[in-house]
């Protein structure tokens, strides 16, 4: 079902899809492919956290979380690996695998990115970033990419400590996400405007805001692994 409402004109390019079904939206994903999210005006939950309004008023652009497919409806992505019952903090925030499903219970929107990339490549990136499973946040990451992301090294080497663009962009080193700076503090939009991909299609969900979703928040609810 296609649908044009909180995705606004220029947030997406004029031929991209824009679907209110998530298992039509997921239908169209495949392992490899980057998934970048902004809240939306219904979302109980802010898509990147304590960090969106920090992040958007840095880059000047809404979009500011991203994960990678994985296959089987699930994204590899940082969060703190929230459920219904909990709430974690800054301190839980892991690079984990959660079902794009438990996200989606969050009302943000989403876009599809398809790297311009072998099969190969893809594979390789859904094997790295699963690798960083367990890696904790940088909390100071999220500084450095808005004000000193440093030059980009081509040897991009297994992270102790990662932001979410960070782990996006270590699966895919031999692409320069943010003109030759370092692509552990890559920015969601970095990823947006990059030629090396391609829109696939967007998610904007209908409103069925519930009172389960206003006692979530975007780090997740259930389907951690």
């Amino acid at each position: 079902m296609l649908k044009w409402a909180d995705i606004k004109d220029k947030q997406v390019k004029r031929n991209t899809p824009v679907l209110s079904d998530l298992p039509e939206f997921v239908n169209r994903l495949k392992p490899g492919d980057i998934i970048v999210t902004k809240p939306s005006d219904r979302s109980s939950g802010d898509a990147g956290g304590i960090f969106a309004p920090i992040i958007s008023a840095v880059t000047g652009s809404p979009w500011v979380h991203t994960s990678v497919y994985v296959g089987g409806g699930k994204v590899t992505h940082l969060y703190s690996g929230v459920t219904d019952k909990s709430r974690g903090s800054l301190k839980d925030m892991r690079v984990r695998t959660q079902s794009l499903k438990s996200v989606s219970r969050l009302g943000n929107d989403f876009l599809a990115l398809r790297p311009k990339v072998d099969e190969k490549a893809k594979q390789e990136a859904v094997k790295r970033i699963n690798s960083l499973k367990g890696t904790p946040v940088d909390v100071i990451g999220f500084l450095r990419a808005g004000f000193l992301p440093g030059k980009r090294n081509k040897e991009l080497k297994r992270p102790d400590e990662v932001i979410c663009t960070g782990a996006t962009a270590f699966a895919y080193p031999d692409i320069d996400w943010r003109k030759g700076k370092s692509s552990l503090y890559t920015r969601a939009v970095d990823f947006v405007k990059n030629r090396k991909v391609k829109e696939i299609a967007a998610y904007d969900p209908v409103k069925t805001a519930s009172r389960i979703l206003q006692r979530c928040n975007f780090w997740g609810v259930e389907d951690a692994v």
